[in-house]
């Protein structure tokens, strides 16, 4: 206002107007040439790192830009829109910013042949919307919610190869807080293990915990050299006796699913383990409905740090549930998460996981 006010006015004013313009310019600029600062120094060498990173014209924000603004517009901030895709073009913004292509230009993008998809499916769950993970060529990944060892319990971690050819990878455990879970991998203490499937061939990794009073609980990240086929089965095994155990496979990566409730009373428990697999913070929100599709409680939100994980019943998830609740949960993020539903019915001394459907 003040700057219209001093175009109208007398000549003399005119060149407080051009002096307050320079300045705005002069401003922008010097802002402009800070984010490139932070973004370079993140990213060195990125071919991206010009005023067309953030602005569609000047200065106008592109959606990049715009993410990147309302993160906070700065270090942190470019770190925390990494997971996102602000363009839409079906690749993250840290893919684009890798493959020298604009994160905020949908028309321009990673080309599709110097990447391979890897596709994994939750437990008997066929859906169209279930979601991809892109790697760069050659490589698969595959992400286990759920791990146990040690306290009573210990888990398996089987990989099989299907090609002709060797398979190398590495297999990292992480713990609900997010930091390195150390557990015994065939008797020796470590949070990774590098490995090698032979082809054609079959691989188990025995994990477990002696000197653990309670279970160790996470989950685990596999990426490989190429593809395997994968399942992580945990074992209730008080003494020497295994009384249940249950099949955790590779979950899709996704921002919203359901997963179908049986009877939840005294002695039958639905759970559910989530771990966040994106660079940011994960709003969580939990929402009941009934047999008859109505929503019967509040929705409840818990924030999940990056790398972290939340495991537990859908009585502490959403309190106040009625007892011999019945219906279908959905989960819903704004960030990635992969996720496991878990069914414990303690007449039979019985774990197991149960289906989850992953939705648009």
């Amino acid at each position: 206002m003040q700057l219209w006010k001093a175009k109208r006015g007398a000549s003399g004013n005119s060149h407080l107007f051009l002096l307050l313009a320079v300045g705005c310019l002069t401003s922008w600029i010097w802002a402009a040439n800070s984010d490139l600062t932070l973004f370079s120094t993140r990213y060195p060498g990125s071919k991206v790192a010009t005023c067309s990173l953030c602005h569609s014209s000047t200065p106008a924000l592109n959606s990049y830009g715009s993410d990147y603004r309302s993160a906070g517009r700065n270090a942190s901030g470019l770190a925390g829109i990494e997971s996102r895709d602000s363009d839409g073009d079906g690749f993250s913004n840290l893919q684009e910013i890798q493959a020298g292509t604009y994160p905020g230009n949908a028309s321009d993008k990673p080309a599709q042949t110097t990447t391979t998809v890897v596709t994994t499916t939750t437990t008997t769950t066929a859906s169209s919307s279930s979601t991809t993970t892109t790697l760069p060529s050659g490589s698969a990944l595959m992400e286990f919610a759920h791990l146990a060892a040690g306290g009573g319990w210990r888990s398996f971690l089987i990989m099989n190869n299907n090609t002709s050819a060797d398979v190398t990878g590495k297999v990292e455990f992480t713990a609900s807080g997010g930091q390195p879970l150390v557990v015994e991998v065939d008797g020796a203490a470590k949070s990774s293990q590098t490995f090698t499937v032979k082809a054609n061939g079959f691989l188990k990794l025995t994990l477990d915990s002696a000197s653990a009073a309670s279970p160790l609980t996470g989950w685990c990240r596999v990426t490989s050299s190429g593809s395997l086929g994968g399942v992580l089965v945990y074992q209730a095994k008080p003494g020497s006796v295994i009384t249940t155990q249950a099949s955790v496979l590779p979950s899709v990566r996704m921002r919203r699913f359901r997963v179908a409730m049986p009877q939840v009373g005294t002695n039958t428990e639905l759970g559910m383990a989530v771990a966040n697999v994106s660079t940011q913070s994960a709003k969580v929100t939990a929402r009941y409905y009934t047999p008859g599709g109505q929503t019967l409680l509040p929705d409840l939100s818990i924030d999940i740090a990056p790398g972290t994980q939340y495991a537990g019943f859908v009585s502490q998830l959403v309190p106040g549930a009625p007892s011999g609740l019945e219906g279908v949960l959905e989960i819903s993020s704004n960030a990635d998460i992969v996720a496991v539903g878990l069914l414990a019915i303690y007449d039979y001394q019985l774990y197991t996981t149960v289906p989850i459907v992953a939705l648009p």
